[in-house]
């Protein structure tokens, strides 16, 4: 008698798919015993790996991710496609998806976690003259998101602070983002009919550059 084609049937219960499971390091064997649905064994796998720490959490959580999408797309060709589904193969192309996923997260932690490249000149703030006004600016950047900020403060020689500006900025390096803040804390001065104004900015590759 052939069994209803249940999404449990499909993705967990079948002959091939049991292979595909037993053959993927996915520390699990499903059998009609465990998964009654894959809400509950979801959240029985869940509750298997409390004891795991993160890297290992993270890990197992991604390959089971993998493998599911990796047998319903089998299953999507075997269905429309004729194709009869490869245990063997499903298992080699799930690990390789594995790999890929593995490596680009890899690489977007690093970048996360890089320090910045920006030389900074050491700054105490000091008070412009007596009738002066002075401009600190400063930016943040993301290499992963290209995004980041630029902030500009006015003060007076008593280090009142006379107004400032924060803006949200698209660039593509931390050069151009303190550039970019630069050019706001000047159109801020304009703004504000400023005429005696210094400009002190803590990044000595732009300090360079504008001399």
């Amino acid at each position: 008698m052939k069994e209803e084609e249940t999404n449990e049937h499909a993705l967990f219960l079948c002959d091939w798919t049991r292979t595909v499971w037993f053959g993927s390091q996915s520390q699990c064997i499903p059998s009609k015993e465990n998964v009654k649905s894959i809400g509950d064994w979801l959240q029985q796998m869940y509750k298997n790996g409390k004891t795991a720490n993160r890297a290992e959490s993270t890990q197992n959580w991604s390959r089971i991710g993998i493998i599911l999408w990796s047998i319903w797309k089998a299953r999507n060709m075997q269905v429309y496609n004729y194709i009869e589904p490869n245990p063997e193969l499903v298992i080699n192309q799930a690990r390789k998806l594995e790999q890929e996923y593995s490596s680009h997260t890899e690489e977007v932690n690093k970048k996360i976690m890089e320090p910045s490249t920006r030389s900074k000149v050491p700054v105490k703030w000091r008070p412009p003259p007596q009738g002066w006004l002075k401009l600190n600016t400063d930016a943040a950047f993301s290499n992963v998101t290209k995004t980041g900020a630029a902030a500009a403060v006015i003060r007076d020689h008593q280090g009142n602070v006379l107004g400032g500006t924060v803006n949200n900025i698209t660039t593509r390096s931390t050069l151009s983002a303190e550039a970019q803040a630069i050019r706001k804390a000047i159109i801020l001065a304009n703004n504000l009919g400023l005429q005696k104004v210094t400009i002190e900015l803590d990044n000595q590759v732009l300090v360079q550059t504008l001399k």
